[in-house]
């Protein structure tokens, strides 16, 4: 009812266009492939509609990147375009570390973890105290026999960020 009131508001078609993306996967998990696969369409269309509507707005890019990782339950060929978002999303806002942290996150998911950890280890430099980054740099490095980089990463998050993360205490120990 909001969009036919005010078709030109991107707002609006993003909210729709995010709602369209949780029933599409819920509809694919109860085997209703037929309609997922409408509400899938008609959520990209959205989140498509809405960036035309407003080139500009970062949280409309952050938006479309959420609503690329739910569909990507269904459709694991949508991380690339959820990839592609974020990277138009830091020429907007090149200094933020939550994008680069997810573009990484996103780059391991793809399986280019060599890329992926080059971009977390971006993010780290950007925002030291960035805890998330720091844990999923040491967990890629670890996951890649490097556990003295690891166990830095962890001992970083120790030393400057908390001591009350158990996990962190936890892999401390087993890596020293």
């Amino acid at each position: 009812a909001a969009i036919k009131l005010r078709r030109k508001e991107a707002l609006f078609h993003d909210q729709l266009a995010n709602a369209y993306s949780k029933v599409a996967v819920a509809l694919e998990q109860q085997g209703q492939s037929d309609s997922s696969t409408q509400f899938e369409k008609a959520a990209l269309e959205e989140s498509a509609l809405t960036l035309q509507l407003n080139p500009r707005h970062l949280n409309f890019y952050k938006s479309r990147t959420r609503i690329l990782i739910t569909l990507a339950a269904i459709d694991p060929s949508l991380l690339i375009q959820a990839r592609e978002t974020l990277v138009e999303a830091i020429k907007l806002a090149p200094t933020d570390a939550k994008l680069m942290y997810n573009l990484g996150l996103i780059e391991i998911s793809s399986d280019q973890v060599e890329t992926g950890i080059k971009t977390l280890e971006k993010t780290v430099e950007m925002k030291p105290n960035y805890e998330a980054a720091r844990v999923a740099l040491g967990k890629q490095y670890e996951s890649q026999q490097q556990a003295s980089l690891a166990l830095e990463q962890y001992q970083y998050i120790y030393d400057h960020i908390t001591q009350d993360n158990q996990e962190i205490n936890q892999k401390i120990t087993k890596l020293k």
